[in-house]
């Protein structure tokens, strides 16, 4: 009867490993299937031509609200993707950094306004002025915790006087 039960748990063992095998197999299949697909998703991209891809939403008005200037809405695909994992490629893309010249100058440092100009406080008067407001919190702090020790105070007075009469 051991013996029965140690081939019975081996053959269990054994199934086991198959099916494992079989699912990471499955899984590896999946996921290279998944990573071979394009990095854009089809729900907010509308494909032009053949090598072009238009993409879609609000950040053209959010650019436009901050003051920036527009952007093309167009990507060049062969840009875009990332290399098929399978496909061998060289250490450095000369084509791809080619094309990438050829687009355009990378965008200017774009700061608001305000940044701009200059400081109407100097450091000091600036310094001077969190300082006095730093003062006047905590004397606010205090002012408050009297209060509240205060009440507290008059809580307790109100219950030794309540008590008093019942004694």
């Amino acid at each position: 009867m051991a013996g029965h039960n140690v081939h019975r748990h081996k053959v269990k063992r054994i199934v086991l490993i198959v099916f494992l095998l079989i699912a990471a197999g499955l899984a590896r299949q999946l996921l290279m299937k998944t990573q071979s697909q394009p990095i854009l998703s089809p729900a907010g991209v509308q494909k032009h031509q053949s090598n072009r891809i238009r993409i879609e939403g609000r950040w053209r008005e959010v650019r436009a609200s901050l003051g920036l200037p527009p952007l093309p809405d167009t990507i060049d695909r062969r840009l875009a993707s990332l290399p098929h994992p399978n496909k061998i490629t060289a250490r450095f893309d000369l084509r791809r950094k080619r094309a990438e010249a050829t687009l355009h100058h990378p965008p200017d440092l774009y700061l608001a306004s305000d940044t701009k100009d200059t400081p109407v406080m100097s450091l000091q008067s600036l310094a001077h002025s969190f300082h006095e407001i730093a003062q006047a919190e905590k004397e606010l702090a205090i002012i408050q915790a009297r209060l509240r020790h205060e009440k507290q105070e008059q809580k307790l007075q109100t219950q030794l006087e309540s008590r008093a009469p019942e004694a």
